[in-house]
């Protein structure tokens, strides 16, 4: 389907097409860098790769977002939503507050040793680089220093976990750690090198923090309005 905004047409593909696009993208002269270069500068270069290369890393990065990997942290994650809302005062900006929440709970899953992440601080460089793609803002605003110090922060934070796990620190621990299930996605020689690994677990963070908390957001606004969902909810 098709929609206009601010005098812009965009062409909305779903389906088989869609897959058919994203794979000969570069024969059907579009470019993908041209819209998700953004998202590479801030650390996810699977957004940027075209073609065959784009399919591959697609393939790959599936196993750390599978039901399978995430279901086993289900609990933890609930541990981690209840441990953040308990410090909450009784009135809060929901908004904001689901969007941090789903990231939290994201960032559980991807490894036993603490992930000190600023999640609001990278949730809205995620945003940036949304808006960004979207030409609601200009590239310049991520070559801002504030989002490069977000974004050297969060390296700091993260390599050193991603080398812990190469090294072996989950090899007793049977649960499917996001980490350790990019790092064992294989599409026959091929493997997501350090760079994707960082990549994938940057995505799953703002993609809670955007995606899955507006979600969240919805979902509880909806309960909230209606008693007897809500009362099933609470049930």
């Amino acid at each position: 389907f098709r929609y206009e905004r601010w005098g812009r047409t965009t062409n909305v593909i779903t389906g088989p097409e869609a897959l058919r696009v994203a794979r000969e993208s570069q024969q059907l002269n579009l470019d993908r860098k041209n819209i998700f270069g953004p998202f590479g500068a801030i650390g996810v270069p699977i957004f940027e790769a075209e073609g065959d290369r784009h399919e591959l890393l697609r393939r790959l990065v599936r196993f750390g977002y599978a039901r399978s990997t995430i279901a086993p942290f289900i609990g933890l994650m609930s541990d981690e939503v209840r441990k953040t809302i308990q410090d909450w005062p009784s009135e809060v900006k929901l908004g904001p507050r689901m969007a941090e929440i789903a990231a939290r709970a994201m960032v559980a899953t991807f490894s036993p040793k603490p992930l000190p992440f600023d999640l609001n601080a990278i949730g809205e460089v995620g945003e940036l680089g949304m808006k960004v793609s979207l030409r609601q803002l200009p590239p310049v605003v991520l070559a801002r220093p504030k989002v490069k110090r977000v974004a050297a922060r969060t390296l700091e934070v993260l390599d050193p976990v991603i080398q812990m796990h190469r090294d072996g620190v989950t090899r007793d621990d049977h649960r499917p750690w996001m980490i350790d299930a990019f790092m064992a996605a294989n599409a026959g020689d091929e493997r997501l090198d350090d760079l994707a690994v960082r990549g994938g677990v940057l995505y799953a963070t703002i993609a809670a923090y955007i995606y899955l908390g507006r979600q969240a957001f919805f979902m509880l606004a909806e309960a909230a309005r209606d008693p007897q969902t809500l009362e099933a909810v609470k049930t």
